[in-house]
């Protein structure tokens, strides 16, 4: 099975600075860092309507569902981050990744 891609897109709350988002997103590293599959984690934005989002690559789909779990289980910084989004804003993507370059294949 190929590798699994989700996109979160998302605003922050009314008041909410970049310094803060970027702060809350490394903390919740932590407990990504923890969670079985997750290959890479990016955050990108905020975008011209203040849209960020949030692209985590996993190994496949069962990594996605433990890492929900975990999430869900063991909130502890991630909620912080997550409690900076205006709900209404979030959107979920996940897709089958069908080819991909390797950073090593790629020539400066």
């Amino acid at each position: 099975m190929s590798h699994i891609v989700e996109i979160i897109r998302m605003k922050m709350r009314q008041g909410v600075g970049e310094d803060e988002v970027l702060a809350a997103s490394e903390r919740a590293n932590e407990l990504f860092r923890r969670m079985p599959g997750l290959l890479r984690r990016t955050l990108l934005g905020p975008d011209g309507q203040g849209m960020w989002t949030d692209i985590s690559e996993f190994a496949d789909l069962p990594s996605v569902e433990r890492a929900k779990t975990i999430a869900h289980e063991q909130p502890g910084d991630a909620s912080v981050y997550f409690g900076l989004v205006e709900k209404a804003s979030l959107a979920y993507e996940r897709l089958e990744v069908k080819t991909q370059l390797a950073e090593s294949a790629v020539s400066s």
